[in-house]
């Protein structure tokens, strides 16, 4: 159980007037690439975020295809990096969901995935994903994903 603005989230469904966001706002000086990150290992989580902050980005985390959902719903990102392996919801899932949900359906999304089987990396795109990432990644290869992106943003 946690409490946010003085409500405690429970059970119990909570009437508002105004979406109350569970997620700290980012500032709103950030630069282009304000990112989500969807990773359930901590670990991996830490070491993406690190990475992303020392590339200027900035960056905010959840651990589950549910709290990603819940983050897109609250706050504006310019892209999210979505694990494969979650529980509950996968990351194929959390990316169909993405993909159907109206005001962020065209948010690009990285892939990322121990799986390198050239099926299952089709499959991904199929489903929407507009880049993957097979771990372990390099932070060349992140850097050519994010660039590859922006571009593709920039000339869309």
């Amino acid at each position: 159980m946690s409490t946010i603005k003085n409500f405690t989230i429970s059970s119990f469904p909570i009437y508002s007037s105004e979406p109350i966001s569970p997620f700290p706002p980012l500032s709103e000086n950030s630069p282009e690439g304000r990112i989500l990150i969807v990773e359930d290992n901590p670990d991996h989580r830490e070491i993406l975020k690190t990475r992303l902050t020392s590339l200027g980005y900035v960056c905010q985390e959840t651990d589950d295809g549910h709290e990603g959902l819940c983050a897109l719903s609250y706050s504006r990102f310019d892209l999210v990096m979505c694990d494969y392996q979650m529980p509950e919801m996968n990351g194929l899932q959390f990316i169909h969901t993405v993909r159907t949900t109206s005001g962020i359906s065209i948010i690009p999304i990285i892939f990322m995935t121990a799986h390198s089987d050239p099926f299952f990396i089709d499959h991904a795109v199929s489903v929407g994903a507009t880049a993957t990432l097979v771990k372990p990644f390099s932070l060349e290869n992140l850097k050519t994903a994010l660039d590859r992106i922006w571009t593709m943003k920039r000339n869309s």
